[in-house]
C-alpha cells in the first residue's frame, strides 16, 4: 500500500486518517444538532432583549410618576 514508508511512518499515517473520520463524524453529529442549539440561542436572545427592552420602558414610568416638578398646566 505504502511500499517507500517504514512501518512507524505507516502507523502515524493510519492513525491521522483514523483521527481525520473521527474528527469528520463528530462534526457531521454536531451539524445535526445546531439548528435545534441556534433556535434556542435565538429565543433566549430574543427574550433578554425583551427582558432589558422592558425594564427601560418601566424606568422611563418611574422617572415620570417620580417628577419633583409640579404639573401647572402653563406652557
Amino acid at each position: 500500500m505504502y511500499p517507500n514508508l517504514f512501518q512507524g511512518d505507516l502507523a502515524k499515517t493510519h492513525q491521522w486518517e483514523l483521527a481525520r473520520e473521527a474528527e469528520q463524524q463528530r462534526l457531521a453529529a454536531s451539524a445535526s444538532l445546531s439548528p435545534k442549539r441556534n433556535i434556542v440561542r435565538l429565543a433566549i436572545s430574543k427574550l433578554g432583549v425583551l427582558l432589558v427592552g422592558l425594564g427601560t420602558w418601566m424606568k422611563r414610568v418611574e422617572r415620570v410618576e417620580q417628577s419633583p416638578m409640579p404639573v401647572t398646566g402653563n406652557l
